[in-house]
């Protein structure tokens, strides 16, 4: 088996020209009682409950991963306590937070694009249920 090769970016990221139409990026993020509110860069407002968002983790820890020979470890679903809120939100680069959560856990890394995937907003949760028409 091949192994690739990847060049290292040794610029600065200030270097690096993304097209902010490409790349949604938050541009606010609110943290209310019992929500996390984040403004997007093209004006939506999301909204990620703390509990359904801390279930969402997407830690290997949290969702399983695979082995080197193809076993998988697959961990009970993870259920929030009771209150869980989070306690510091910081950013992972230009494309993704991590959230040190009230319940101790902290491994998450939640990509811009997995936000804007799960988000529970009115909007977005009726174009997840919407039916498509019939061809």
């Amino acid at each position: 088996m091949a192994l690739s090769v990847y060049k290292v970016w040794k610029g600065k990221m200030d270097d690096v020209r993304i097209p902010s139409a490409v790349v949604l990026q938050p541009v606010e993020v609110e943290v209310k009682e019992q929500v996390l509110e984040i403004g997007w860069s093209d004006g939506h407002r999301g909204l990620y409950p703390h509990k359904f968002l801390r279930e969402s983790c997407p830690c290997a820890m949290c969702q399983g991963e695979s082995g080197l020979f193809g076993r998988a470890y697959v961990p009970p679903k993870p259920v929030a306590p009771a209150g869980i809120k989070p306690l510091r939100i910081g950013q992972v680069g230009r494309y993704a937070v991590s959230v040190q959560w009230s319940d101790g856990h902290s491994s998450g890394i939640y990509m811009f694009t997995y936000l804007r995937e799960i988000c529970q907003c009115d909007e977005c949760r009726a174009k997840k249920t919407r039916v498509p028409p019939e061809a």
